[in-house]
């Protein structure tokens, strides 16, 4: 897929995480990847990434592809 190909390209890495898993098995994931960017399908799943970034330093964007204007 582009986004995927755009990502390689750049020398990123892209790590799948799924809507039907816990917010504490995405925060494991997001820790172990070492996840600086986070991309996102609805401003629901953006607020729950959001409220593990205090546990993720390294996290510095979470990103909403349906993100109001």
């Amino acid at each position: 897929g582009g986004v995927r190909d755009a990502a390689y390209g750049l020398g990123l890495a892209v790590v799948p995480m799924y809507e039907s898993q816990r917010d504490g098995d995405w925060e494991l994931i997001l820790d172990d990847s070492d996840a600086r960017v986070c991309f996102v399908s609805s401003p629901e799943i953006a607020a729950r990434v959001a409220a593990l970034r205090e546990r993720l330093p390294g996290l510095r964007r979470v990103i909403c592809f349906d993100a109001p204007d």
